[in-house]
């Protein structure tokens, strides 16, 4: 899976991860790549992502996503803050090549 991370307009990295990957390894690898560009990423930060595409097409998450979650309705958007709510995630983008998500503190 290719996650596109938004922290701000300033701050987006690209990773490659494997659908399997534990929370854990997906927030070190998270932080470790911001950290390579010298951006304060706190720890404590969660990742979201917009659960609802626009007029409900499964395959709108791609380019509605929570790049833009500023914008979304904010019941829309689901915080990944467990390993079980990764999972949950990962079944959604199943047939999603690449997601984007948002770091929020």
């Amino acid at each position: 899976l290719k996650l596109k991370v938004v922290y701000d307009l300033d701050n987006i990295i690209l990773l490659q991860v494997p659908r399997t990957i534990k929370l854990p390894e997906l927030r070190a690898r998270i932080l470790h790549k911001f950290d390579d560009l010298a951006t304060d990423l706190p720890v404590d930060f969660k990742l979201v992502f917009n659960s609802l595409a626009p007029g409900g097409r499964k395959d709108s998450l791609l380019s509605f996503s929570a790049a833009y979650s500023t914008y979304a309705n904010l019941d829309a958007r689901t915080i990944i803050g467990t390993q079980d709510d990764l999972v949950d995630a990962m079944s959604k983008w199943a047939n999603l090549p690449k997601v984007s998500v948002r770091c929020v503190v």
